[in-house]
């Protein structure tokens, strides 16, 4: 009963994909580059924020990180296959035929932006980062990657990401501490190399 209202629900989703080329371009760029907008948002963010949102934007990074390692575990013990290895569509994308549960982009997406939407008071970069999630989920299903409850468990091991850093707030603090020191001193040895290269006239 499950899985064939998640066929069903993909073939909602996918309905008219390969037929229409703006949307169908938008989805690809979507699909593909969530990830990757993500990382110039966080990257953006970085430069500013104050220490404290640094800090936040560090365990909203290491909640993705979490995610991802989840996914790999399930990957292990349980392979479902992607709609277009079932011969229910083309896919938009070229892709090697592995496993579709958990989608990897949304559980990255869902735990970075659920962690500054909710925890490092930047909510309007909260939202935009949870636009970008959403967006990148549909089009990992209209583009024929993924069923939809791919990303529904996406979506719920990106929360455990969440929680997991939450919980190990106390654990993560020395290795986050390190992880300053150590960009401090890569920032400070930039800055001066690039002083002594041109000094002032």
């Amino acid at each position: 009963m499950i899985e064939k209202f998640n066929i069903l629900f993909f073939q909602w989703i996918h309905n008219g994909a390969g037929q229409q080329p703006i949307l169908d371009k938008a989805a690809v760029f979507c699909a593909v580059c969530g990830p990757y907008v993500l990382g110039v948002v966080l990257v953006l963010l970085w430069f500013f924020s104050n220490m404290a949102q640094k800090i936040s934007l560090l365990e909203a990074t290491e909640a993705g990180f979490i995610g991802l390692g989840i996914n790999q575990m399930i990957g292990l013990f349980y392979f479902h296959p992607r709609p277009f290895m079932d011969g229910l569509c083309t896919s938009l994308i070229s892709h090697i035929p592995e496993t579709s549960f958990p989608s990897d982009h949304v559980s990255l997406l869902t735990a970075v932006s659920g962690y500054v939407l909710f925890f490092s008071r930047r909510r309007i970069s909260g939202a935009l980062l949870w636009g970008i999630t959403c967006l990148t989920a549909w089009a990992r299903v209209y583009t024929g990657l993924h069923f939809p409850l791919d990303v529904l468990g996406a979506i719920m091991v990106g929360v455990i990401g969440i929680g997991s850093v939450r919980q190990l707030k106390t654990w993560f603090y020395p290795v986050n501490e390190r992880l300053f020191q150590i960009y401090d001193r890569l920032a400070s040895g930039i800055s001066l190399y690039f002083h002594s290269s041109n000094p002032a006239r």
